[in-house]
């Protein structure tokens, strides 16, 4: 009810992805509709490098193995379960999960353990934004497990903007945003994160220039200054659809 009154009395709306935006033009007549994304939280050149990268790999107790890193909360729809079912299946990888409150770190650990991977998942809990460049220089690859929902999730833009490759489920939350061109799109299955995962390591070539692909979308449709753009356009017009 709160929402519906929003909308009926709003002289623009501003969504942060494509579902959002049909959901709100299907409900919403007159006022327009400015879609206006999160910018990313890092960008590759503020990635750190060196020492700095090597000092944390150290801290956190990682093994030469390559990484496969999730950063968010660890919400049932975040599909984080699936992807620690997943690591059994990718003996070549160690998995880094960043996040997640210490009850929910105890019951993946310990399903983790179950599947004979525990040695191999490391849960560093939750950090700082401002520890995330690290964490994803440290990554050789990046997954977004997410397993439903139609949101893009914000971590998805961080993630191409990185320049790493990105390993994501296809669902609506992610095909709004990420294509085969992008990133490697599997089922949301421990299966299918797997040979995601498998496929992204063992061609690393290919990662890469998706990788590229994901970086330049960042890019040109959703960098700081494309924010800043979208932001200006939507002022300019709410000030001349409310200018007495």
């Amino acid at each position: 009810g709160l929402e519906n009154h929003a909308l009926r009395h709003a002289a623009a709306v501003v969504t942060v992805c494509a579902s959002l935006t049909e959901g709100v033009k299907g409900r919403l007549e007159g006022a327009p509709v400015f879609q206006i994304e999160d910018p990313p939280l890092a960008d590759r050149a503020e990635l750190p490098g060196g020492e700095r990268v090597a000092a944390l790999r150290r801290d956190l107790g990682l093994s030469d193995l390559p990484v496969v890193l999730y950063s968010g909360n660890f919400e049932p729809y975040q599909g984080v379960e699936i992807l620690v079912d997943a690591s059994p299946l990718v003996t070549e990888a160690q998995f880094l999960f960043m996040g997640g409150e210490l009850h929910e770190i105890e019951t993946l650990r310990a399903r983790a353990r179950g599947l004979g991977s525990e040695s191999r998942c490391v849960f560093p809990g939750k950090r700082p934004p401002s520890e995330l460049p690290g964490f994803l220089a440290l990554a050789d690859l990046l997954v977004s497990p997410r397993s439903k929902g139609e949101n893009t999730p914000f971590k998805a833009f961080t993630y191409l903007a990185s320049g790493k490759p990105l390993v994501a489920t296809r669902i609506p939350s992610h095909t709004q945003l990420l294509s085969d061109e992008t990133a490697f799109l599997v089922e949301p299955t421990p299966a299918g994160l797997a040979e995601g995962i498998r496929g992204a390591l063992q061609e690393p070539e290919e990662a890469r220039a998706r990788a590229e692909q994901g970086h330049a979308l960042i890019e040109r449709e959703y960098s700081a200054a494309r924010y800043r753009e979208k932001v200006a356009q939507a002022y300019t017009t709410v000030e001349k659809l409310t200018r007495p």
